[in-house]
């Protein structure tokens, strides 16, 4: 599995990584699946707000199936706890791009929870279920959320809920999160950070988290300037994804215009860094990737999507 380490090598071609996971498809141990979706994440980053990323999406999904219906939802003895793992990269990687069975399975449990009022979804699987439910569904899936968050004193269940209501592709929803970090309404300040970051990572709520950033900046510095990991997460959060010149240069733009004290400037200095590598890679990869995807969607039987 050493190989598949060559993502981000500059000496290879992701072209040539993505050809040395197709084997995946047959694999069914949890250390090599683990590795490529660890990989993977980069490319997912890059190609999120592209016109790639349906072909990609096309080229999960299909690598993705015969896992997934060979470790499905049931749940595991405590004891085989590589199988656990695996099951949970599976369906959140199935989940994830669009995998209609995982999907529909996942909405279903979200539905069953809220119309119960019991929540009978494996404590393994939680985050992906709640996370695909309101990505999937409406103002009524990210409400019941927020009324279990504000309502548990449980503080991973708390921050399963954070993760999931970023989850929403309705950007108004996405801003109304923002805004009650921002006036830590039912947020605390510790949780606030986290929340901007999820939304930046959300590739339907990236801008929106980056232009809230810079809006509110003055009270998000002087709220979190002390905390190292806040500062830093918050910014990653919302320029990660970014990879053109001109996304540089906005942010170039931006940390001219703002006075930073001591080590603030190593925030964005490093946000700025890691733009311009994946302005270098786009540069080298993006056609590449592209022409590949499209050269194997003929090979792939289709597999239902959402």
């Amino acid at each position: 599995m050493g190989s598949l380490c060559v993502f981000r090598a500059e000496w290879m071609y992701e072209v040539q990584a993505l050809q040395l996971v197709e084997y995946l498809h047959n694999e069914t141990e949890y250390l090599p699946w683990h590795a490529a979706i660890t990989q993977l994440s980069h490319l997912d980053l890059m190609l999120g707000t592209s016109s790639s990323y349906g072909l990609f999406k096309n080229y999960m999904v299909h690598q993705i199936d015969k896992i997934y219906n060979h470790i499905g939802w049931n749940e595991y003895p405590d004891e085989d706890q590589l199988l656990t793992l695996l099951q949970v990269d599976a369906l959140s990687t199935a989940c994830e791009y669009g995998h209609v069975d995982c999907v529909q399975k996942a909405v279903e449990m979200y539905k069953n929870w809220t119309t119960t009022s019991v929540n009978n979804i494996a404590p393994d699987v939680q985050g992906l279920v709640y996370c695909t439910a309101i990505a999937h569904g409406n103002q009524e899936e990210w409400d019941y959320a927020w009324i279990q968050f504000s309502k548990s004193n449980v503080a991973a269940e708390q921050t399963k809920l954070m993760q999931a209501m970023a989850c929403t592709n309705q950007l108004w929803i996405l801003q109304l999160y923002l805004d009650k970090a921002l006036n830590l309404n039912g947020i605390k300040q510790t949780q606030a950070d986290s929340v901007i970051s999820y939304v930046g990572y959300n590739p339907t709520g990236n801008y929106l988290a980056w232009n809230f950033l810079r809006k509110n900046w003055s009270t998000l510095y002087g709220r979190y300037k002390g905390s190292f990991s806040a500062m830093d997460r918050m910014i990653r959060g919302c320029t990660d994804r970014f990879h053109t010149q001109w996304q540089y240069d906005q942010v170039e733009a931006f940390t001219a215009t703002i006075a930073m004290e001591g080590g603030e400037e190593s925030y964005w200095n490093g946000a700025k860094e890691t733009i311009r590598s994946n302005f270098m890679w786009m540069e080298r990869n993006g056609d590449n990737i592209t022409e590949w995807l499209e050269s194997v969607q003929t090979r792939f039987v289709p597999v239902a999507m959402i």
